[in-house]
């Protein structure tokens, strides 16, 4: 009797062996599938650039040109900033004011820089009724289209060719009144065909996806994206933007709302040869008290993620920004920069500047 316990326990015991293995082993495939092998980070200009943000076409051409000396001296390969509507057609849907927008293509193309624009900021009279700001939702996706097409044929002549649709479009303070994905699609859709019909060399990107937010009127990336697809989207974009600030902590591969997540539902959708593009992350090194990060983690953020994102199926990533947009304190967007409002380098400018050229 004792035998026949003990060889029923061996068996017992070999099964639970054997099960333990087994989910061991599924665990670490689930889990290398989230979490990236490469521990270093990507070289090369065309890899990183910088989010410039929306005042770079309203600089001065001394301080236009100061910024823009600046990225050339980082070693990046890109520039982003807005092509906004608002200030491209101020009045109506017939007359165009082109001036600024041209003077920046200009000056960054002249710092050899290569241009991802931003088509966003609704003018007063294209915007849903009752919204009073440059970021409320077209009242008509056409018009949007429309001059998305407008503004891909005439800088497709100076060399432009990357286009983002709207900016955080599924965060409320940049979508007002409220995200609403089925709005997006169709904008997205009427952009995408005016675009190519403009300029068939045209890469037209989702506009890049905020991956964090307190507010109740968020919809996370891999929903919106989800919802998308859903909607018949699949055909009518090249790649995904997303802005996976992590700050103040370090980014992380298991971030549930970050790239690697979204590259799930990427593949998911059979979409799996289309790149995700982030084109906003930073941290702030002042501002009011919680808010923001020392410049050794500033450095640090910077380091990290130009290690964690070094994917196959990433695209370029742009750090935001270049410059600090002030010194006050009462709020910490002054203060994201590479290069303090004085002039003085913070230490993350010469860590990008390390990781561009290869050393």
């Amino acid at each position: 009797m004792r035998v026949k316990v003990g060889i029923i326990g061996l068996i017992l015991l070999g099964a639970i062996i054997y099960a333990v293995i087994h989910f061991v082993h599924n665990a670490n495939d689930n889990l290398s599938a989230a979490i990236p092998t490469n521990t270093s980070a990507r070289s090369g200009a065309m890899n990183y650039g910088i989010a410039a943000g929306g005042g770079l076409t309203s600089d001065s051409p001394a301080v236009l040109n100061r910024r823009l000396a600046t990225m050339q001296a980082l070693g990046v390969g890109w520039v982003r900033f807005d092509f906004s509507w608002a200030i491209i057609q101020p009045k109506n849907s017939i007359s165009y004011n082109w001036t600024i927008t041209d003077r920046a293509v200009e000056a960054a193309t002249a710092h050899h820089l290569k241009i991802l624009g931003i088509i966003d900021n609704t003018p007063a009279w294209a915007r849903v009724t009752g919204c009073t700001s440059p970021h409320c939702q077209p009242a008509s996706p056409a018009a949007f289209g429309k001059f998305s097409g407008s503004v891909a044929a005439h800088y497709a002549h100076h060399g432009v060719h990357d286009w983002e649709i709207e900016n955080e479009e599924n965060l409320v303070t940049a979508w007002l009144p409220m995200p609403n994905v089925a709005t997006y699609a169709q904008i997205l859709k009427s952009s995408f065909i005016s675009i190519q019909k403009a300029d068939s060399s045209a890469f037209v990107l989702i506009g890049g996806l905020s991956s964090g937010s307190s507010s109740t009127h968020y919809i996370t990336p891999n929903n919106f994206v989800n919802s998308l697809y859903a909607d018949g989207s699949k055909n009518f974009f090249d790649g995904i933007a997303i802005h996976p600030y992590s700050y103040p902590k370090l980014p992380t591969a298991n971030d549930p709302n970050g790239p690697f997540a979204l590259r799930k539902v990427v593949v998911a959708h059979g979409d799996s040869a289309k790149p995700i593009w982030i084109t906003e992350i930073g941290a702030p090194t002042d501002g009011p008290d919680h808010s923001y990060v020392t410049e050794s983690f500033q450095t640090k953020i910077l380091t990290t993620s130009a290690r964690l994102y070094n994917q196959p199926w990433l695209g370029p990533l742009f750090w935001f920004s270049d410059t600090d947009m002030g010194s006050s304190k009462t709020t910490s967007e002054d203060f994201f920069g590479l290069v303090a409002a004085n002039g003085q380098h913070k230490p993350a400018y010469n860590s990008l500047k390390a990781i561009t050229s290869g050393n």
